[in-house]
């Protein structure tokens, strides 16, 4: 198969990265453009000609795209980047086969075997003889934040009733489910020099408010300290026969309490303690 055209348009909402190291195998040469599905001015496409294969022998393309901040992403979970190949046989015979089924310009039947060509999109690789294999897009668009602490006055010496709660606010400004996945959204409380004012062991829980609205029931749970010292919000436990935990949805909060005590603290004193915020998972916010 010589001179081999191979295309690839990319879906809306992408474009070719600022650097896009362009790269083709088998001396073909690779260039950048704008013929993709997108409307902005940036290149989106890409188009590989002079490709030479011989029966049995591949070539490898590649290519760096990003977000076009531009345009949207139609559907940020199952965006498709399809590729077609093109292979002039002269007299007027072209093939043209690519990895959408939808492609009415395809004609592959017209050229293979019956059934020899097929396409798989759900991102595996299939083994069948003429198929085609394209995966969806999972974009990530994570954010969270922590903010809302707290400030108490404490007794120097408190008791079962004076004990005082603080907290902090966790909230998810992206578009992710966060907390779902063990170690995807975990906290540290760390405690100051003032051994007479101490966290209560056991005290953490979450208030989860899925929605900022006062007519919506919020649900609590306890979070548990592992042996790293750390609260993973995958292992919250619901208190009361509530919900069972399932993760942050977009535009929630969960607030952080704990419980603190003093032991003849000197008055006047103070104490400072840090919670930290500590996020994982894929393509993990700063």
């Amino acid at each position: 198969a010589n001179n081999i055209v191979v295309f690839d348009g990319l879906p809306e909402g992408l474009r070719l990265a600022d650097q896009p190291n362009l790269s083709v195998s088998n001396n073909a040469t690779i260039v950048p453009g704008n013929e993709g599905k997108g409307t902005s001015d940036s290149n989106d496409s890409i188009r590989v000609t002079l490709l030479n294969l011989a029966p049995g022998e591949t070539a490898t393309i590649t290519f760096d795209v990003q977000k076009d901040q531009a345009e949207p992403l139609a559907d940020p979970k199952n965006i498709i980047n399809h590729a077609s190949v093109t292979l002039n046989l002269g007299e007027n015979q072209t093939i043209y086969d690519t990895t959408d089924s939808t492609d009415t310009k395809q004609n592959t039947a017209n050229f293979y075997p019956a059934a020899d060509d097929s396409e798989v999109t759900n991102g595996t690789v299939s083994t069948t003889t003429g198929s085609d294999s394209a995966a969806p897009l999972v974009a990530n668009q994570r954010a969270v934040s922590i903010t809302a602490p707290t400030t108490r006055g404490i007794p120097t010496t408190t008791d079962d009733t004076t004990q005082v709660t603080h907290s902090a606010v966790i909230r998810n400004t992206g578009r992710e489910t966060e907390g779902d996945q063990l170690g995807e959204i975990k906290f540290t409380i760390t405690e100051g020099a003032n051994d007479q004012i101490t966290q209560i062991p056991n005290t953490v829980e979450v208030v989860y408010d899925a929605d900022d609205n006062p007519a919506t029931a919020n649900v609590t749970y306890t979070v548990t300290k592992d042996g790293n010292g750390d609260y993973d919000l995958s292992t919250a436990v619901p208190k009361n026969g509530g919900a069972a935990w399932t993760g942050m949805a977009p535009n929630s909060s969960v607030t952080i309490n704990y419980k603190v005590e003093s032991t003849q603290a000197v008055i006047d004193s103070t104490e400072k303690t840090t919670v930290t915020l500590v996020v994982g998972g894929q393509d993990a916010p700063s």
